[in-house]
């Protein structure tokens, strides 16, 4: 259930894994779910955004 999480940067979702500190951030693009990044909770959460 992509949808489930919330949009935090424009259509950027980000899902925070429980298990581990780490957060993925990705969009919906139709059916499709692309992940932009995966990153360790304690980085700076803005760094990301530089990611093509």
């Amino acid at each position: 259930m992509p949808e489930s999480y919330a949009v935090t940067y424009r259509d950027i979702r980000r899902a925070i894994i429980r298990r581990f500190p780490y957060a993925v951030y990705y969009r919906i693009i139709s059916s499709r779910v692309i992940v932009t990044a995966i990153f360790h909770s304690r980085r700076d959460p803005k760094s990301w955004q530089t990611r093509t």
